[in-house]
């Protein structure tokens, strides 16, 4: 994220290092994700925030605030946007990348598949899942494996019928 000011905040040729910005440097703050990161000054009216990981899939509303304590070199005040800034980022998408059963690829003679081929056989995008099924699935961005370690009930499991 960056933001361009109108005015310069700090005077031409100022170095704050590699560290944490002092809190009335700060740009802007974020609400809403925990991102981590660090912002820096690039320039004398232009500030970013430089995350640490790639920006997290699934962010809702990542709520952003220019520092009402930000001052010009001169002490004036830095006009603010009138709206208010929310981000998002794409949703985490997952599907069924393979379907194992060590049952069934015995039984029969590693031919077995879970992909149901015949059409009046299987609703659209459907897979066969054996008992002792492993599923194994593809994401379109990282997960943090804890999120659903604490969360188990991010995935639902269902025997074909539908539950209300």
């Amino acid at each position: 994220l960056t933001a361009v000011f109108n005015l310069a905040v700090l005077p031409l040729g100022e170095d704050l290092g590699d560290g944490p910005l002092p809190e009335n440097l700060v740009p802007f703050l974020m609400e809403g994700a925990n991102v981590p990161g660090q912002f820096r000054w690039v320039s004398s009216s232009t500030a970013r925030f430089d995350p640490s990981i790639e920006w997290p899939n699934d962010i809702q509303e990542l709520r952003v605030q220019i520092n009402p304590n930000l001052l010009s070199v001169s002490g004036k005040f830095l006009e603010t946007p009138a709206k208010r800034l929310t981000y998002s980022t794409q949703p985490l998408v997952y599907w069924v990348r393979e379907i194992k059963s060590a049952m069934l690829s015995k039984l029969t003679g590693d031919r077995w598949t879970s992909n149901l081929q015949a059409e009046r056989f299987r609703p659209k995008d459907s897979e066969e899942c054996p008992a002792d099924a492993r599923i194994f699935v593809n994401f379109n961005g990282p997960v943090d494996a804890d999120r659903f370690a604490k969360s188990p009930g991010m995935f639902e499991i269902s025997d074909g019928h539908h539950h209300a």
